[in-house]
């Protein structure tokens, strides 16, 4: 809670494991027709990928509960790698960075607005 000292979580509870993860609400709030309420991100297999399910909290102490209820999707079909979401609270939009791999190295791409289509299903990814 302060940044200065760290526990380590007993468990992931049903979390995809992988490299650079992250954990959100599902942006624009629960889908009524899925069930869903977060988005769980990992990277692993040289790609990005987010999968949308339904938390549950579990008991103080706890990683509680997560389940995928859709397949997890790669964010980018390209080589897209590492990325990071960051909160807007001005705009209330969750905005994802990711690492293109252009050889020989690496450059960052352009920030991408991550939102929930209800009737297509899935999440879309539209610059910033």
């Amino acid at each position: 809670m302060d940044f200065q000292k760290w526990t380590v979580a007993a468990g992931s509870s049903g979390f995809p494991v992988g490299e650079c993860p992250s954990f959100f609400l599902l942006p624009g709030g629960p889908s009524p027709s899925t069930g869903a309420t977060h988005v769980h991100k990992a990277s692993y297999g040289g790609k990005d990928w987010m999968q949308v399910g339904r938390y549950d909290e579990g008991a103080p102490g706890t990683s509680g509960n997560w389940t995928g209820l859709l397949p997890a999707v790669k964010i980018d079909a390209g080589d897209f790698y590492a990325s990071k979401d960051f909160y807007d609270p001005v705009r209330d939009r969750r905005i994802n960075w990711g690492w293109a791999k252009v050889p020989p190295a690496s450059t960052q791409t352009l920030p991408r607005v991550i939102t929930w289509d209800e009737e297509l299903q899935q999440l879309l990814y539209t610059p910033a």
